[in-house]
């Protein structure tokens, strides 16, 4: 036993020495460098600056990437438009964090292609060709960040909720804005997952359908999708149906929400804010009767 405890000891130690702190340009002159060398689990601390990226950066897991200061518009990764600036795609089932960052000028601003959860704090991801932050099959946690003016939706998850972490994703503090989409989705765009969003504002973007918020499932995912919103603003957003919001299937949860009905296409539920109850609003008539 004592054998087995000091193999377990050693092994716990080799991990802790393992995880530990790379600073740019300090110990390596490039934050592609330094994730180079890096091993999950380590911290690449970046000093104020404007770091060019000519390919994507691909996050390990449970790695930190994050500014000095804390401060995004201290820190900014700058894409060659062709590609996410930041990619997480190895897979696996750890928690990456991006904290005090802003992030432009990628096809993508912020990816996650089927790997495990990540953190996004206090970041700004700003005028990106394509959609600012895109999950895929991922879980997220996304707090303090402002997501503007990006070539598509501001956010997009797609997965399904049987997914592991994908039912885990939340938006807390969030202001999404501006954004473009071609064609669904212009703020946040959900296929296929339900997630929550606590005080967010999701204002003047635009899309062919949904442009501040555009819900929609595939019938081979029986979870189907939706949003429940607690205190947040959904208005002035712009799209040939449901200008403020779309859903295609499924339902959007408000609660004590500040937002147009007239401007939504459908499953709409506003849950009363004093006594809990709620009320689901399937045409314009029956949207007037609950807002009144």
């Amino acid at each position: 036993m004592n054998k087995l405890w000091a193999v377990v000891s050693c092994l716990t130690i080799s991990n802790a020495v393992l995880a530990g702190t790379i600073r740019v340009p300090t110990d390596d002159a490039t934050v592609a460098g330094a994730l180079s060398v890096s091993a999950p689990g380590d911290t690449i601390l970046l000093a104020p600056g404007i770091y060019t990226q000519e390919t994507s950066l691909r996050l390990r897991d449970d790695q930190v990437l994050m500014s000095e200061t804390n401060n995004p518009a201290d820190v900014i990764l700058q894409g060659n438009g062709s590609q996410p600036v930041i990619l997480v795609d190895e897979g696996g089932d750890g928690i990456t964090t991006i904290r005090g960052i802003t992030v432009r000028n990628g096809s993508i601003g912020i990816e996650n292609f089927w790997s495990g959860r990540t953190i996004i704090s206090n970041c700004v991801i700003t005028g990106n060709v394509g959609t600012g932050v895109h999950f895929f099959y991922a879980g997220l946690e996304m707090s303090d960040t402002d997501i503007s003016d990006n070539g598509g939706p501001g956010f997009h998850l797609q997965g399904y909720t049987q997914t592991k972490h994908v039912s885990e994703t939340t938006l807390n503090n969030c202001a999404i804005t501006g954004n473009t989409s071609s064609d669904s989705g212009g703020g946040v765009k959900i296929m296929d997952a339900h997630i929550q969003m606590y005080d967010c504002s999701i204002t003047g973007n635009s899309a062919v359908t949904g442009g501040g918020v555009y819900i929609g499932t595939d019938a081979t995912y029986p979870d189907g999708a939706g949003i429940t919103a607690y205190d947040c603003t959904i208005v002035d957003n712009f799209a040939d149906q449901g200008s403020d919001g779309y859903v295609d299937l499924d339902y959007f949860w408000a609660h004590c929400c500040d937002l147009e009905p007239s401007n939504w296409n459908d499953h709409l539920v506003i849950v009363d804010e004093e006594c809990g109850t709620s009320n689901e609003a399937l045409n314009w008539g029956d949207v007037k009767s609950i807002w009144r």
